[in-house]
C-alpha cells in the first residue's frame, strides 16, 4: 500500500502497516515456485516466520494469508507449456497452409498435431512454504488459527469482519467417474467441493494433513452443526467430517470418538441426500481404517441399521449394491486382496454381520431387493468360496485326475451324517436330537491380517446357497420371474458361468468359465451343505433344490420333445395331411412346454402386446423360420429357464 501521499511525519497507521505487511507476505508466498532455487524458498520461509515472531497476538489478516495457501492444497493446476507450443504451431500451420508457405491443394487435408492436455498438475510451492511456517511456529500459531476457524464456523461477527476467508456453505460438485466404480478407490465416488473455492471448510480439511492437533477444538465445533436446521449445512458438515474420518493421514475418528458417533447417527437423518452420502463414507471407513476395529464395527452397525430400518427403497438398494461390490472386490484373504489391487495397504475390515444383513433382504417383500441381494451374494459366493475350493480341479481341466477330485470333495464335504444314519435304528431318536442341537455355532470373530472375519472363511459365505434356494419357495403368483431368475443365478453366479456380467460387480472378474468337472464338484458341495443343516432348516432347502432340478429336467425333456417334433414337420411336403398332423402334434408339445413355465405377470407393461397365451404360442410356433431363430425366440420367452447345467445332468 502506497504511503507517499501522506502529509504527516508520523508514518502509516497500525492498520495501514498491517496491510502493507500482509501484502508482503502474500507476495512472498504466491510468487515462489518450484523453479526457484532451494535457497530462495528457505529465505521466504525465514521472512514469514520472522514476521509472525514480531507479534504477541497474531492478527487475523496474517493468518488469512497463510491459511489461504494451505487451502489451495499441495497440488495445483498450471498451464501446460507443451499445450501453448502446439497451439501456436497449429495456428501457424492453418495460416501458412502446409507450413512451407505454399497453399494447400484443393481437397488436400491439413495434418495437424494432436493437442496435449491444457493443464498439468504441479507441486504447490506456496503450500509447502506455508506448511513449514506452521510447523516451525506451531506453539505460537496453533491457538490463534483454532480461534479463527472456530469464529468463522460459529459466525462470530468480529472474526468474520476481519477475515477474508468465506464461512458460507459452498455448493458441492460430484466427482467425475470413469470406468467401473470399483476400479477406483471408494472415496473417489464421494463428492468434493467445487474447485477454485476457498472457504473455511476446505481449509479445515487441508489443515488436518499439516497438523491435526490444531483442530482439537475445531472438530467439536464442526460436529455441533450436524443437527443444523438447514439441509445444505448438514450435508456440508457430513461431507467434511466424512472426509476427515476416512483420511489415511490422521486418526481423527479415533481421537474424536464422540464426534464420530454423532456423525454416524446421520444414517437416520431425514434428508435422503445425507443418507446417500453416508453409505459411501461408511463403506470408505471399512476400507481406509481397517485397524481401527471399534470404529469399523460402529460403521458396520450403522450400515446394518440402514439396510434393515431405512424407509426408502433407494437407500436400501444403494446399501445392497455398495456392500456387494465392496465384499466382492475386497472379501478374500489379505494376500489375495493385496495382489488383486496391487497395493501393500492392509485388507479392508469386513464383518460377517454385514454379509448376513444383505442376506436378510432376501426375505424382503420388494422384488427388487430380493433379486439384487441374492444376485450379489451369489457372485460373492462364487468368487470367494467356490473358486477357492476347486482351484486344483480347474487347473486340471477335462483331464483332472480322479484323486484330485476325491480329495477336494473329502476336504469340503461332510459325510459324517450318512455314517450316523447307517447305524442301528434304536439310536435314531438320540441322533436326531443331537442333530437338531448341532446348529452351526455363532462364529467367533477375530482380527487376522487386517480382516475382521470368523476363524474360517467358510462361515462367512457358506450360508449363501441356503438363501438362494430359500427364494424358490416364493410362489409364482407372488413373483413369477423369481424362480426363473434363480435358475439363471445358479448357472451364472453360483456355479461360475461368467456370461451374465454385471458392469459394477464384475469389473475385475475372471474371464475363464468353470470346467464341467468343477461345476459338478461345486454343485456337490452345495447339496452336501444343504443336507448337513438341521432338519427344520436344511430339509426344506434341499427339497427346494430337488424340486427345482426336477422341474428343470421335465422342462428340458418337454423342450427337446418339441424341437424334435418341429424338426419332423419339415420332413413332410407342404400341404400334405402328414405335415398338418405333425404340425398339430408339435404345437401340443409347445403347449406342454408353456404349461411348465411360470405364468406372465397380471399387469401388461405399456406399449406391449396383450395377446393371450394361445396367440403368443401361435406366433412363436409359426414365426420361427429355422432352428436357430426358433431357439433364440423361445429362450427369450423362457428367460433362459430351459438351459440345464451340465453338473445337474450328471
Amino acid at each position: 500500500m502506497s504511503t507517499h501521499t501522506r502529509r504527516n511525519n508520523h508514518g502509516p497507521t497500525s492498520e495501514e502497516a498491517l496491510g502493507i505487511l500482509c501484502e508482503l507476505i502474500e507476495t512472498l508466498l504466491n510468487s515462489i515456485s518450484i523453479d526457484h532455487p532451494a535457497e530462495v524458498s528457505h529465505l521466504v520461509e525465514q521472512m514469514v516466520v520472522g514476521c509472525i515472531a514480531e507479534f504477541d497476538v497474531i492478527p487475523i489478516p496474517v493468518l488469512d494469508e497463510i491459511l489461504k495457501c494451505i487451502g489451495n492444497g499441495p497440488v495445483i493446476q498450471v498451464t501446460n507449456p507443451e499445450f501453448v507450443k502446439v497451439s501456436a504451431a497449429i495456428v501457424n500451420a492453418k495460416k501458412n497452409g502446409n507450413g512451407n508457405g505454399k497453399r494447400r491443394k484443393k481437397g488436400e487435408k491439413l495434418k495437424l498435431p494432436k493437442l496435449p492436455p491444457m493443464h498439468v498438475e504441479q507441486t504447490n510451492q506456496s503450500y509447502v512454504i506455508a506448511k513449514r511456517v506452521i510447523t516451525k511456529t506451531l506453539d505460537r500459531i496453533s491457538t490463534p488459527i483454532a480461534n479463527l476457524l472456530n469464529g468463522l464456523l460459529n459466525g462470530d461477527n468480529n472474526v468474520v469482519r476481519h477475515s477474508d476467508i468465506s464461512s458460507d456453505v459452498p455448493s458441492m460438485a460430484p466427482r467425475e467417474k470413469s470406468g467401473s466404480e470399483m476400479t477406483l478407490t471408494v472415496t473417489d465416488c464421494i463428492p468434493e467441493p467445487e474447485k477454485n473455492t476457498l472457504d473455511v471448510w476446505t481449509i479445515v480439511f487441508e489443515l488436518h494433513k499439516v497438523s491435526p492437533d490444531i483442530l482439537t477444538t475445531v472438530i467439536g465445533t464442526v460436529a455441533n452443526s450436524l443437527t443444523h436446521h438447514t439441509e445444505e449445512k448438514r450435508l456440508r458438515v457430513t461431507h467434511l467430517l466424512g472426509r476427515l474420518f476416512c483420511s489415511r493421514s490422521s486418526d481423527i475418528a479415533v481421537n474424536f470418538h464422540p464426534c464420530y458417533r454423532k456423525w454416524a447417527m446421520r444414517v437416520f437423518d431425514p434428508s435422503l441426500k445425507i443418507r446417500q452420502v453416508m453409505v459411501d463414507y461408511l463403506i470408505a471407513m471399512l476400507k481406509e481404517k481397517p485397524f481401527a476395529t471399534s470404529i469399523c464395527q460402529e460403521a458396520t452397525n450403522a450400515l446394518v441399521q440402514m439396510i434393515i430400518k431405512d424407509d426408502s427403497l433407494v437407500i436400501r438398494s444403494l446399501c445392497i449394491h455398495r456392500i456387494c461390490e465392496f465384499v466382492y472386490h475386497y472379501g478374500g484373504d489379505e494376500e489375495e486382496v493385496m495382489r488383486a489391487n496391487n497395493t501393500l495397504a492392509p485388507a479392508p475390515y469386513i464383518s460377517a454381520d454385514l454379509i448376513r444383513a444383505v442376506g436378510d433382504r432376501v426375505k424382503s417383500k420388494t422384488k427388487k431387493e430380493r433379486l439384487e441381494a441374492i444376485t450379489g451374494l451369489a457372485k460373492i459366493y462364487n468368487k470367494h468360496f467356490i473358486w477357492n475350493k476347486i482351484g486344483n480341479i480347474q487347473e486340471g481341466g477335462e483331464d483332472c485326475s480322479i484323486e484330485t477330485i476325491v480329495k477336494t470333495v473329502r476336504e469340503n464335504c461332510n459325510f459324517s451324517m450318512f455314517s450316523q444314519e447307517s447305524k442301528s435304528p434304536h439310536h435314531s431318536g438320540k441322533k436326531n436330537k443331537k442333530r437338531k442341537q448341532s446348529k452351526s455355532p455363532t462364529p467367533k470373530t477375530s482380527r487376522e491380517g487386517g480382516l475382521h472375519f470368523p476363524n474360517r472363511a467358510d462361515d462367512r459365505y457358506k450360508f449363501i446357497p441356503k438363501l438362494v434356494f430359500e427364494c424358490s419357495c416364493i410362489k409364482d403368483s407372488v413373483d413369477p420371474l423369481l424362480r426363473t431368475r434363480i435358475m439363471t443365478i445358479i448357472d451364472d453366479a453360483l456355479l461360475g458361468n461368467i456370461s451374465l456380467k454385471s458392469k459394477n460387480i464384475d469389473a475385475g472378474a475372471k474371464t475363464n468359465q468353470m470346467s464341467p468337472t468343477s461345476r459338478a464338484v461345486s454343485l456337490t458341495m452345495i447339496i452336501n451343505y444343504l443336507q448337513s443343516l438341521t432338519d427344520e432348516d436344511g430339509d426344506s432347502k434341499y427339497a427346494f433344490l430337488r424340486a427345482l432340478m426336477m422341474s428343470r429336467k421335465k422342462l428340458q425333456i418337454a423342450l427337446r420333445s418339441y424341437t424334435d417334433a418341429r424338426a419332423k414337420v419339415e420332413s413332410f411336403p407342404n400341404g400334405s395331411i402328414e405335415r398338418t398332423e405333425a404340425n398339430a402334434a408339435a404345437f401340443q408339445k409347445l403347449e406342454a412346454v408353456a404349461a411348465q413355465v411360470p405364468p406372465p405377470s397380471a399387469t401388461t407393461p405399456p406399449g406391449t402386446s396383450s395377446d393371450d397365451l394361445s396367440t403368443v404360442l401361435n406366433k412363436l410356433h409359426s414365426g420361427a423360420k429355422d432352428k436357430h431363430i426358433f431357439r433364440c425366440k423361445l429362450f427369450s420367452v423362457l428367460d433362459e429357464f430351459a438351459v440345464l447345467p451340465l453338473s445337474a445332468r450328471h
